[in-house]
């Protein structure tokens, strides 16, 4: 086996473990919730505190995995042919390395309102684009008896979101909607654009304003009225309808939407179907949607960049990314190595890690740089969410925030806005 072979299998293993890791954060989250269930009713919010405090003990681990995981998997690709055999396997591990990483975003995006990257995005083309992926094939073979229609309105206004949240969030009413049609059926996807002069009282009380609509209808079973309001609780679907996945499926689309200050309306008939409605504010000062780039575009002209993280494999990987962006690289393990060095030499840019075993977090090791240079420009990385120490840090003068795994077209896009940044 050469040493291609080898990487290849040692991704796809780490790729295993990795959803093991996330599917087992799921069960305990469930069982946790039954146990606390059976004392008592659990309000919503204290459910998503559960889950808060279980998901965030784990994904600053998990991303750090999978930062190295889809990095070197980049690397990999960037050396290969287009004729090598092994190319369209790679492309595979970033494709589920990507996925991986969306699993986790919704589970931190459940609790804590996620740090996602906003953008004008066009739930037309949303749809559009998940209804061609691998993902979405699949679901439809593994439900054979369900034809999809889709109905979209012509030029509909762009939306400030989330692109990969709202499309996990419509692969999710997907889903659902398959689960819920036992025999044949249809699925009804549509897009529209509407105004309310006055409130819509419905499901929810969805005020006067302009909307992105999205509406997932089904021929299926329907639900019944005492399920109704507690149907975007987190396993609500699985313990008391018994449907299969993780059980955090509606749960996530309730909160895309919050997250998006948007509004769901539910309409429900017992053995007729369900039309699940989202409600997308449409805002008019949207500017033009960003063209897809490759890091080519960011190529770097050999300014010095620092990098700062305790984590010896993930600092190696950033190191590789700048390099082949065509940076010189220094690195350091510890922001007091960081220091150290600041005091001997100069560095065009900082990349610091936020969150450190021992020693100084980020925030602190920004703080105490600027303390001997004082314009010195930097930006953050994490494994988590955004906090307070990467706002407090931003408010010193730190620039973009980047959340772990990310590709290398996000970190080059990052660099080279901070160091053309006056």
């Amino acid at each position: 086996m050469d040493e291609s072979d080898r990487m290849h299998q040692e991704l796809i293993a780490e790729i295993a473990d990795l959803k093991n890791r996330i599917r087992a954060l799921e069960q305990e989250a469930a069982g946790k919730l039954v146990e606390e269930e059976r004392q008592g009713h659990v309000p919503c919010a204290e459910k998503t505190e559960t889950i808060g405090l279980l998901a965030g003990g784990v994904a600053h681990d998990i991303n750090n995995l999978l930062g190295i995981l889809s990095g070197n998997a980049e690397m990999l690709i960037l050396n290969m042919s287009n004729a090598d055999p092994l190319r369209d396997l790679v492309k595979g591990i970033v494709a589920s390395g990507e996925q991986i990483a969306a699993e986790v975003r919704d589970l931190l995006a459940i609790t804590r309102g996620g740090a996602v990257l906003i953008e004008p995005a066009s739930l037309n083309r949303i749809v559009a684009d998940l209804l061609k992926t691998s993902e979405f094939s699949k679901l439809l073979s593994s439900h054979p008896q369900v034809t999809i229609e889709t109905e979209y309105k012509r030029h509909l206004p762009d939306i400030n979101a989330s692109t990969i949240h709202v499309e996990r969030a419509l692969t999710n009413l997907i889903n659902n909607a398959m689960h819920a049609i036992p025999e044949k059926g249809n699925i009804s996807i549509k897009t529209d654009n509407r105004y309310l002069d006055r409130p819509l009282i419905g499901y929810e009380e969805v005020p006067e304003g302009e909307y992105a609509v999205l509406s997932v209808s089904d021929t299926g079973s329907g639900l019944l009225p005492e399920h109704l309001k507690h149907i975007f609780e987190p396993f609500y679907l699985r313990r008391v309808l018994k449907h299969g996945g993780t059980g955090l499926g509606l749960f996530v689309i309730w909160s895309v939407l919050k997250d998006h200050g948007g509004y769901i309306d539910l309409a429900s008939d017992p053995g007729k179907g369900t039309t699940v409605t989202l409600y997308f504010p449409v805002k008019r000062d949207v500017s033009v949607r960003m063209k897809k780039q490759s890091a080519s575009e960011y190529m770097g002209n050999r300014e010095t960049i620092l990098v700062v993280d305790d984590e010896e494999e993930q600092c190696r990987m950033v190191a590789r990314m700048l390099m082949e962006l065509n940076y010189r690289v220094e690195t350091a393990w510890s922001g007091e190595e960081a220091l150290v060095y600041l005091g001997n030499n100069d560095a065009d840019l900082i990349v610091l890690d936020m969150n450190v075993e021992t020693g100084m977090d980020g925030y602190d090791t920004y703080r105490r740089i600027l303390e001997i240079k004082k314009k010195q420009k930097a930006i953050i990385l994490s494994g988590f969410t955004k906090t307070e120490r990467v706002q407090m840090a931003q408010d010193l003068g730190a620039g973009e925030f980047i959340m772990k795994p990310y590709p290398m077209v996000r970190l080059g896009r990052a660099v080279r806005n901070e160091l053309e940044r006056k």
